[in-house]
């Protein structure tokens, strides 16, 4: 009995677990990614459709049902009263390989489907992982302008407390609340920002700001290598091709298949009445088309013409990825080499905290001090573009390799 007990509660505790949303379990940055993955609804669209191009495979392989067909026939002949009834089956047999060239065109929209679902996976993830990141450098952002508002606040306030002012004092405080109205301007569009963002994780998960905050991920300290090859046959952008390419030499097996005609062959029995008597007649119907006006030429060649475009595609398809390629890994190596080389986050931050006491010390010029916050925020915002490039790349390589569920970035 405890026993039973014991496994009737697993089970509950089980069902309450998978009932209960990915969004209540999460607990690490990986964990956001794959519940953004679970609960994108292009995704879900996009598994319906591979449920549904898998059933029509099946559908396509299904023979056609037989016919059934019956004649009667009653009447006089010299004053006797005579009937005629005749029953056909007819099952129809398909030559030409009509039946594997359906099946054919099905794998292929079902192997297509699959690709556009593993794009949209992968398309979802990258989408996820450059918006946290994106988040993670607007808030820095905000907070950086926040400094500069009460810095210049600070200054502000200070040369308002002074009795009388120099004209040169009167110009500096002028430009102080001048450069603190930029800085709030700046502050409230990056708040729009970090708005956009927030909204797009309440519609997929229906997390809010604070949440989000804690699931953030830290800038890249160490990047992931890349190698120089040739074009991968496996990513999913090359799989739609092939599936394009499957697709088009199906149809144009179909086209061959059609000029092969269909039979109908079965048995048939004619039941016949004549006064008193009656006879029953077995026997073998057959009836098919006859190819006398066309061997479908004009469906052929449509075929064919269409089977040389997909594979003309296929072939820049393979082409334009690997051209990408090596854009992508151009662009990846310039903007790690840039971001290696460059200030780190940390120094900048050390030297702005320094320049920051000299400020308030007030040895230093009115315009350095305008200058030196300008410049700590602009080269922020061209390191948060440059990691912000390099994640794309790496992203879109990853990608291409059909290895973006490995990435930790």
């Amino acid at each position: 009995m405890r026993t039973w007990i014991l496994c009737l509660c697993v089970f509950i505790s089980a069902s309450a677990w998978a009932d209960e949303g990915c969004e209540k379990r999460l607990k690490n940055y990986q964990d956001l990614l794959a519940c953004v993955v679970e609960k994108s609804p292009e995704i879900e669209n996009r598994q319906l459709e591979v449920e549904t191009a898998r059933a029509q495979i099946k559908a396509a392989g299904q023979w056609k049902n037989p016919e059934l067909s019956a004649e009667s026939f009653q009447g006089k002949i010299r004053g006797v009263e005579q009937t005629s009834t005749d029953i056909s089956l007819g099952i129809p047999i398909e030559w030409g390989s009509k039946i594997s060239a359906r099946q054919a065109v099905a794998q292929g929209g079902a192997d297509a489907a699959e690709a556009r679902l593993s794009l949209a996976r992968a398309r979802v993830k990258a989408e996820a992982i450059l918006k946290l990141h994106r988040l993670r450098q607007v808030l820095h952002e905000q907070e950086i302008a926040e400094e500069a508002i009460g810095t210049f606040t600070r200054l502000v306030e200070q040369y308002r407390k002074r009795p009388g002012l120099s004209p040169e004092q009167q110009t500096s405080l002028s430009v102080y609340q001048l450069a603190k109205g930029e800085y709030e301007l700046q502050k409230s569009a990056a708040g729009d920002e970090v708005l956009a963002i927030e909204t797009f994780f309440k519609l997929q998960m229906d997390l809010d700001l604070a949440k989000l905050k804690s699931y953030l991920p830290s800038s890249p300290q160490s990047w992931p290598s890349v190698k120089q090859e040739g074009g991968n046959l496996s990513s999913p952008s090359q799989k739609l091709l092939k599936a394009d390419v499957d697709i088009a030499r199906g149809e144009l097996s179909a086209a061959q298949g059609e000029a092969w005609p269909t039979m109908m062959v079965g048995p048939s029995v004619q039941i016949q009445r004549e006064g008193g008597q009656s006879n029953t007649i077995m026997g073998f119907n057959l009836s098919m088309p006859l190819p006398v006006f066309n061997l479908n030429g004009a469906g052929r060649a449509t075929a064919a013409a269409g089977l040389k475009t997909a594979e003309a595609k296929a072939r820049f398809g393979l082409k334009e990825q690997d051209l990408r390629k090596k854009e992508l890994i151009e662009v990846y190596t310039q903007a790690v080499r840039s971001l290696s080389h460059g200030i780190s986050h940390e120094e900048i931050e050390k030297r702005h905290h320094d320049l920051e006491k000299l400020f308030m010390r007030g040895v230093v010029p009115s315009a350095l001090i305008i200058d030196a916050h300008r410049t700590s925020l602009d080269l922020e915002k061209t390191r948060h573009e440059r990691e912000l490039r390099a994640l794309q790349s790496y992203l879109e390589l990853a990608t291409m390799a059909d290895r973006l569920e490995d990435v930790s970035l």
